[in-house]
């Protein structure tokens, strides 16, 4: 799970890596699993939640915005990733 951080105008934040494990239906597949990963943001009172109720392996129902960043690192290559903003995080047990 991530670390609850302070940002520099004192608000929290959380940043961790939501997995799921797809097996697909068709037979062609079987035996293959796929990994999805999202990267998830949360801020003020839901960061300081989520850091007390989420822990790794749990279910969790996650609401949120889809946002596009992109950056240019020192050799000029853009690099882009999408991550969700999160608006509700709840766990589901599990």
């Amino acid at each position: 799970m991530g670390e609850l951080k302070s940002s520099s105008y004192g608000t929290f934040v959380i940043r961790f890596r939501l997995e799921n494990f797809v097996t697909p239906e068709y037979p062609a597949a079987e035996g293959k699993t796929r990994t999805y990963v999202l990267d998830i943001e949360a801020w003020g009172q839901l960061a300081e939640s989520v850091e007390r109720s989420i822990c790794s392996g749990m279910h969790v129902l996650l609401e949120g915005s889809l946002v596009s960043r992109s950056y240019e690192d020192r050799s000029k290559n853009t690099h882009y990733r999408m991550m969700v903003k999160a608006s509700r995080v709840e766990a589901l047990g599990g």
